[in-house]
């Protein structure tokens, strides 16, 4: 048998425990489910995804914006609506 040893911030390991614990298992448990899964389907038993948020076009464009905004360039002045 092989040994697996992973390094976690004790957050993100307390809140794993929590979530296996809640489905009736311990993390070494849940771990060698989705190792399973992996092997079983020849890749991730999720889809990853990249947040476009973080994306080099996305960044760029909020600088820009920022840069905008600091020189008072394509600013559009609105008067609020409504009573707070």
């Amino acid at each position: 048998m092989a040994n697996l040893q992973v390094k976690l911030d004790d957050s993100l390991s307390d809140d794993a425990q929590c979530v296996a614990a809640r489905l009736g298992m311990d993390l070494p448990s849940a771990v060698r489910m989705i190792l399973v899964q992996m092997a079983r389907q020849n890749g991730l038993p999720f889809q990853a995804s990249v947040d476009p948020f973080y994306s080099t076009a996305n960044q760029q464009h909020l600088k820009n914006m920022i840069e905008d905004m600091e020189n008072d360039r394509n600013l559009v002045r609105r008067d609020l609506l409504g009573v707070f």
